[in-house]
This record gives structure tokens, sequence and C-alpha cells, in this order.
């Protein structure tokens, strides 16, 4: 790209600044220019070496061209419906909470269900090398709850887990939301 081609195309995505500026700006890349050919460099190097004039052109209105948002007022906090949600949310979690505790102790002892039921073959083998005899009736309750185990950690780590954690992290961020109303 040459001189002329790159000026063109510069002034062309500089359209939203103000002509002045944009001209004197215009006119300084114009002297790299001059001053590469001076040193011997072909307008296409200088060009190469300034960069793409699009994302130059980007650069430039990011720096203070852009048109100015417009600013937002925080919104005003309306303190009677705070006090009175806050009373509400109160009473509410004054049930939820302890609902909420429940289900994980629900959880915890599911949790320990698993890696009881799991380690059961494992207790049998130490019972068996410190007191000797294993009957069929302890194996078989091993293999069982061994079984149940297993299923219980196999809830506990594709379900329980997930679900708890979307219960209580969802039912903390309605609160919030709630708390803080709605935007």
């Amino acid at each position: 790209m040459n001189k002329q081609e790159y000026l063109s195309a510069l002034r062309e995505y500089l359209a939203p600044m103000p002509s002045q500026d944009r001209e004197e700006l215009l006119q300084d890349y114009e002297t790299h220019f001059d001053f590469g050919t001076e040193n011997g460099r072909s307008e296409e190097d200088t060009a190469r070496m300034l960069g793409e004039p699009l994302a130059l052109a980007k650069e430039i209105l990011e720096q203070g061209y852009l048109p100015a948002q417009p600013v937002q007022q925080p919104p005003k906090r309306d303190i009677a419906r705070m006090i009175g949600v806050t009373i509400a949310l109160l009473f509410l979690n004054m049930a939820a909470l302890p609902i909420l505790a429940s289900l994980w102790a629900v959880f915890a002892s599911i949790c320990a269900v698993a890696v009881a039921g799991c380690l059961s073959l494992v207790l049998l083998l130490i019972e068996h090398l410190l007191y000797g005899g294993i009957t069929p009736a302890k194996s078989f309750v091993a293999a069982g709850s061994t079984g149940v185990g297993m299923l219980a950690a196999f809830f506990v780590r594709y379900y329980g887990v997930r679900w708890m954690l979307l219960l209580t992290v969802g039912y903390w961020k309605w609160t919030a939301r709630t708390w803080l109303g709605r935007k």
C-alpha cells in the first residue's frame, strides 16, 4: 500500500473525528512517510511499519474520539421496600434454612453410607486378619453393603452434589436478588 492509499484509507476510518484534528493527525502520518523516504525506505515499508489503517484508526478513536456514553444514575434504594423485604426474608429464612440444613444432613448421611458401604469388604478383611474366621453371612452382608455403597456413591457423585449445590446457590442468589431488588 503506497502513501496516498494509506492516507486516504486512514482519512476514511477517522471520519468520526473533528476535521481539524483529523487533518493534523494525517499531516503527522504524512511526515512519517516523508521521513521514511528520506531514510531509504519505500512507501510500502513505511505503511507496513505503521500498521493497518483500520487498526490504527480504532486505536486513535478509542483514545478519546468516541462518542460519549450517557451517564446513568445509580438506582435509588427504596428504604421502606428494603425494610419490608428484609422482614419477609427473615421469616422465610426461619423456615427455609432449617429445611436446607436438613437436606444437607440427608446428603451427608448418604455420603457416609457410600463410604461405609464401599469399605465394608475392606473392613471384613481387617476383621478376618485381627480375629480370624469369616462366616458366609458376614461375607454376604459385606458384599451387599458394598453394592449399596457403590449405588450411593454413584448417586452422590453424579446427582447429589450437583442438585445440592444448585439448590443452595440458587436459593442464595434468589434471596440476594429479592433483597437488592431487580434492575
